[in-house]
């Protein structure tokens, strides 16, 4: 299977150094720990133990926007900080080694919200939070609605479903991948360039 990971200029000189990339708890935005450590507990259970005890994932794109791009646009802002240098790592990787995930649906582990099957879905999520005097804020403090709230997540890798209207088919969606590292063996292609 065919990747790419988006990195620093660092990370890539330290591939080269060390033969692999590994993810670091040091690199992971303190507002987003929460949510790498979901991650990182949903690979060992799927895929298996990070190298380190502290492994942290390694962010890779399947699809970029959808089956027919999934090489990711340099062109495109977001990759990195705005004028920072990075490299584009394209490599190869035996599907047992990584976990798929749907990029957008990952926003709602980041936010630590309600991940909806369906528009009915949300809106009765909505609404029993509304009768319970709760709000996505107050949530988390209601042990059942929290539980509910972390089950939800698993819908991450539901890469298949398709709601009409609400979620695009599965070809046209951005399909992140995790793995704990990246080897300098796997590695096909580099594209140096500055985030737009």
């Amino acid at each position: 299977m065919v990747l790419w990971t988006i990195q620093r200029p660092p990370a890539w000189r330290e591939m080269q150094m060390t033969g692999y990339i590994r993810g670091s708890a040091e690199r992971v935005p303190p507002e987003w720990i929460h949510a790498y450590d979901w991650m990182r507990g949903q690979m060992t259970r799927r895929i298996g133990p990070p190298p380190e005890p502290d492994g942290q994932p390694v962010w890779c794109w399947r699809w970029y926007n959808g089956q027919r791009a999934a090489k990711p646009d340099l062109r495109f802002s977001g990759h990195l900080g705005k004028g920072e240098k990075g490299v584009r790592i394209e490599f190869e990787c035996e599907p047992g080694a990584l976990l798929l995930s749907d990029f957008e649906d990952w926003h709602a582990v980041l936010n630590r919200s309600y991940l909806a099957a369906s528009p009915a879905d949300d809106n009765a999520f909505d609404a029993e939070l509304k009768a319970r005097g709760l709000d996505y804020g107050s949530s988390l403090a209601d042990p059942e609605i929290a539980g509910r709230i972390r089950r939800s997540w698993n819908r991450v890798f539901a890469l298949n479903r398709h709601v009409p209207d609400w979620k695009p088919p599965p070809g046209e969606r951005f399909v992140q991948a995790c793995l704990w590292e990246v080897r300098l063996d796997q590695v096909r292609d580099t594209t140096d360039f500055v985030s737009h």
